[in-house]
């Protein structure tokens, strides 16, 4: 194991490597000054971990947190919110979250400042499931479209809709595709690829698992 120096030179090399970020969000109210503490919270993993509804007051962060405390995510995420706004939050009884949703409010007030958020983290590229605007895709020439593809698996229903409420006939129907058969299905699934290649995607996700 590398411990001291070592690790020190290691991690300073691994540093220089430019990042392809394979997994992003990124909406475009997330350039938005309106955004606030609470809204990064509400959006991020932690939320998907049983907690009730999280106020909009810094008093109620501590104790939404703590159920998911050392959930290596939520561990992740305030050495994150703390590295980047110089205020520790890690510590839930000792934090201060007022000062903290202060400093986040003030960063937003910079359109520029999500941007500049991922180039500090060494991303150079980000591959985009643009949630929670499926479609949209901000103008920055180093996000690439991602094309969540778990719609078409709710092709057994013409009224079935995925976790985001799309449905693939409907979709289909945009792009003048009729179905009646498997075959024709099929054929769907192939103009739908070509549409959205020609939108500029790049990689075909699934979010079912």
């Amino acid at each position: 194991m590398f411990s001291g120096r070592g690790f020190a030179d290691l991690r300073e090399a691994l540093d220089e490597f430019p990042i392809i970020d394979t997994h992003e969000h990124y909406g475009e109210e997330w350039a938005s000054p309106k955004v606030r503490l609470y809204d990064l919270l509400r959006n991020s993993y932690i939320n998907w971990c049983a907690h009730p509804e999280l106020e909009s007051r810094p008093e109620s962060v501590a104790p939404w947190l703590a159920p998911a405390r050392d959930n290596s995510y939520t561990v992740s995420y305030l050495r994150g919110l703390s590295a980047l706004y110089d205020q520790p939050v890690r510590d839930l009884e000792a934090a201060d979250f007022g000062a903290l949703a202060e400093k986040v409010q003030a960063a937003y007030q910079d359109s520029r400042w999500p941007l500049r958020v991922l180039r500090q983290a060494g991303i150079a590229h980000s591959i985009v499931d643009p949630l929670p605007n499926p479609g949209y895709l901000h103008g920055e020439p180093t996000f690439h479209l991602a094309l969540r593809s778990h719609p078409l698996v709710h092709g057994y229903d013409r009224a079935a809709v995925d976790h985001g409420g799309l449905n693939p006939f409907a979709q289909a129907a945009a792009l003048g595709c009729s179905i009646s058969t498997f075959a024709d299905y099929l054929g769907f699934v192939d103009v739908w690829v070509a549409e959205h290649k020609k939108q500029g995607a790049v990689a075909i996700k699934s979010a079912l698992a």
